[in-house]
């Protein structure tokens, strides 16, 4: 934040609350912190930039289908944010939640996305 790559904004509905969020290239708000819990967006920003401190420039994360969205926001703002170069990375979503059973893992098509920098 002290930088002016992210925001801290109140929370509409909730006035005691706030959330930290990036704003992307196209004007985007992107949430990374909300009411105090990073939750799965600010955990794989963490991730992808220990991953890429430790000298490793491929990554390949499988998310369920509840968890997508938040993973891909993670994986954005982990690439604006502290311009890591030379990453790839691929976010494997096999559909579901969390708790899915290796059967239905596999018996599934898998929707993907890359992302690199």
């Amino acid at each position: 934040m002290k930088e002016g790559k992210l925001e801290k904004r109140m929370v509409e509905d909730r006035p005691n609350q706030s959330e930290v969020t990036f704003l992307d290239e196209e004007g985007n708000y992107k949430t990374l912190i909300s009411c105090g819990i990073t939750g799965c967006a600010g955990e794989v920003t963490e991730m992808i930039s220990e991953v890429h401190k430790a000298g490793h420039r491929l990554m390949v994360i499988f998310a369920p289908g509840e968890c997508y969205q938040p993973v891909r926001t993670g994986v954005e703002i982990a690439l604006n944010l502290y311009g890591l170069q030379d990453m790839k990375i691929i976010i494997a979503d096999p559909g579901g939640s969390g708790e899915m059973s290796m059967e239905e893992i596999y018996e599934k098509m898998v929707n993907f996305s890359v992302f690199y920098s």
